[in-house]
C-alpha cells in the first residue's frame, strides 16, 4: 500500500511540474516540460562556463605584476600633447555621419527591393505604386 501512495505522490508531483511548466513558458504540457528541461540544461552549462571562466580571471590576475611606474620624457610629452591637441572639425563629424546614415538608408532601400522580388506585385514601398519585376 505505501508503494502504491509513492508512486501515487510522485505521479502528482510530475503533474503539478507539467502544469508549472506549460503556465510558465505559456504553452502547452509537452512543450512546456521540454521547455523548462531545456532551459534548465542550458542554464547549468551558463553556470558552470561562468564558473570556469571567473576562476580562470582570479588565476591571471593573482599572477600578474604590477607594471613598473615609468617617468616620462619630454620627447613622450610632446607626442602625446600632439595627439592631443588634434580636433576633427566639425565638417568631417557631419560628414561621416551623413554617410552612416546613407549606407543605412541604402540597405532599407535594398531589402525593400528584395521583399518585392518574393511578391512581384505588391506594392512599391518606395514608390507607393504596383510594379510588375523584371527577371532576368
Amino acid at each position: 500500500m505505501e508503494e502504491l501512495y509513492k508512486e501515487y505522490e510522485s505521479f502528482n508531483r510530475e503533474e503539478i511540474r507539467k502544469q508549472q511548466a506549460a503556465i510558465t513558458w505559456e504553452t502547452d504540457l509537452k512543450r512546456g516540460i521540454y521547455y523548462e528541461d531545456t532551459f534548465s540544461v542550458i542554464m547549468t552549462f551558463s553556470d558552470a562556463y561562468h564558473a570556469y571562466e571567473s576562476k580562470k580571471r582570479e588565476i591571471l590576475l593573482k599572477s600578474l605584476k604590477p607594471p613598473p611606474i615609468v617617468n616620462e620624457t619630454k620627447e613622450k610629452k610632446k607626442k602625446k600633447k600632439k595627439c592631443e591637441t588634434k580636433i576633427v572639425p566639425d565638417d568631417q563629424v557631419v560628414e561621416d555621419l551623413r554617410w552612416e546614415y546613407r549606407n543605412y538608408e541604402s540597405a532599407m532601400v535594398v531589402s525593400m527591393e528584395e521583399e518585392g522580388r518574393y511578391r512581384p506585385f505588391a506594392k512599391n514601398p518606395v514608390l507607393g505604386t504596383q510594379y510588375e519585376m523584371q527577371y532576368d
